[in-house]
């Protein structure tokens, strides 16, 4: 019996042990969530021209007067050479074939050149005489504007 009591008040001792444990002390909590609107101060202008040809070298020729005709409108608008960067050229071949008259499919092998230049103009206003440039230039390629702060 006297093994009894000391089994028991063994295990009433762990217990309310484990249960002082457990208590957390006060805490308090708090979330919020904040938001600014600003005017851009800033644009990057993505620019991309392609060209496809019946030669690597005429396709490449193709792509280089392209962005000849870009880089000179953008001089022309007074954008520094420090603030034009090329992020992507592309030389690649390409086949397909098409439907025929005869019981074959003809191939045809076309090269393909791509190059990509990013513009960052640090003033907003030069935007819209840039885009006009462009437009005035023939430039029919694609254009992707990202305005910044």
């Amino acid at each position: 019996m006297k093994l009894l009591r000391i089994v028991v008040f063994t295990v009433f001792l762990l217990v309310s042990g484990a249960k002082a444990q457990t208590t957390q002390p006060p805490l308090i909590t708090v979330s919020g969530k904040g938001q600014i609107k600003i005017v851009p101060d800033m644009v990057v202008i993505n620019l991309s021209v392609e060209t496809f040809d019946v030669s690597l070298s005429l396709a490449k020729m193709g792509s280089d007067q392209k962005i000849e005709q870009i880089l000179k409108v953008l001089k022309e608008s007074g954008i520094k050479g420090s603030d034009i960067r090329t992020y992507n050229f592309n030389l690649d071949e390409r086949k397909t074939y098409e439907p025929s008259n005869s019981q074959r499919d003809t191939l045809i092998t076309r090269y393909h050149s791509s190059q990509s230049i990013k513009v960052t103009l640090n003033s907003i206003t030069q935007y819209s005489e840039i885009v006009e440039g462009l437009i005035n230039s023939d430039y029919k390629d694609q254009r992707n504007s990202v305005y910044d702060r």
